[in-house]
């Protein structure tokens, strides 16, 4: 059973108009496709080279994890599994938002409920130009770690305002910070990464 880190700090957001709820849908909406893109992407990192024999990606909204990798080595069976998430403005911010609860799951959504081993957060870029992907390689261990030990300032926002997220600035998982030379993905990859809409990522 998932355990929450800390208490939310901020009260509940209030709801939008159906009218504004039907704009924020289509956003969502290319949210999730989004977050699939990125999903194919840590896949084909992680994945580089086919080091592992087998991937699975569970079925479900809410499964555990998004990918689990699987190979066999001379010390036994091992597996890996990663949580994905796009973060569309922590460039120009300079935080990370890491989510924790969302309307309807108090305390258990997120970083609070994932039982991935690795979260991987994308540090999406919309420049054209730009020559690589950013993203951060953590083990979910070290975020669950630095969260409990520095209690990150929180706050609600995403869609429609329910997503309860703690900001953590970039400079705190330097660490953890790698990046991919866009040349070295796949073209179908790349035009799929470049091809989310740009409101995405400038609010």
């Amino acid at each position: 059973m998932s355990t929450s880190i800390l208490p939310a700090s901020s009260s509940l957001p209030a709801f939008r108009t159906p009218y504004t709820t039907r704009i924020v849908k289509a956003e969502f909406m290319s949210l999730l496709e989004a977050g699939r893109i990125y999903e194919d992407f840590t896949v084909h990192i992680v994945n580089k080279n086919n080091r592992y024999t087998t991937v699975e990606r569970p079925p479900g909204n809410f499964p555990d994890y998004d990918a689990k990798f699987l190979r066999n080595t001379p010390s036994g069976l091992r597996m890996l599994t990663t949580e994905t998430k796009l973060d569309a403005l922590a460039l120009k911010y300079r935080n990370m938002c890491v989510e924790f609860e969302t309307i309807g799951k108090p305390m258990n959504s997120g970083i609070n409920a994932t039982k991935a081993l690795v979260w991987v957060h994308i540090l999406h870029n919309y420049d054209p130009r730009s020559t690589e992907v950013e993203y951060l390689y953590i083990p979910t261990a070290k975020l669950r770690e630095y969260i409990a030990e520095t209690t990150p300032y929180s706050k609600w926002g995403g869609t429609n305002s329910y997503s309860h997220f703690y900001l953590i600035p970039l400079l705190e998982m330097e660490k953890y910070r790698r990046s991919v030379p866009i040349s070295s993905l796949p073209p179908e990859l790349v035009q799929r990464i470049r091809s989310i809409p740009r409101f995405l990522v400038t609010n």
